[in-house]
């Protein structure tokens, strides 16, 4: 069985994309958005881990023709401009400005 070509991988991470969704993948460590997901948003959390299987499994293959491609720790998160109900703080901003943020579920007394 021959593995999906860089084109239908690709295609596969643009089909999941939405141009209002809440959530966006990013490397965990840098907050850097890399090829094939660069500027894409999600609608759900699961959405964007599908996204970010499907953007490992797109930048491992185009690792077997540039040895030299960064290695990214691709995370779904969301993100810090969209409109969500709870409290909300920016825990990191990566490099590219791109808010890594967590939602507090605790109740304010």
């Amino acid at each position: 069985m021959t593995e999906p070509s860089l084109t239908a991988l690709r295609a596969r991470t643009e089909a999941l994309a939405s141009d209002s969704g809440r959530y966006v993948v990013v490397c965990g460590r840098t907050g850097e958005q890399p090829i094939p997901v660069a500027g894409d948003r999600f609608v759900t959390r699961e959405v964007a881990e599908r996204a970010v299987r499907a953007a490992k499994q797109y930048r491992r293959t185009l690792r077997r023709y540039d040895d030299r491609l960064p290695y990214y720790d691709l995370i779904a998160v969301e993100d810090a401009a969209s409109d969500t109900v709870g409290q909300k703080f920016v825990n990191y901003v990566g490099t590219h400005g791109v808010p890594i943020i967590f939602t507090s579920f605790c109740p304010t007394v």
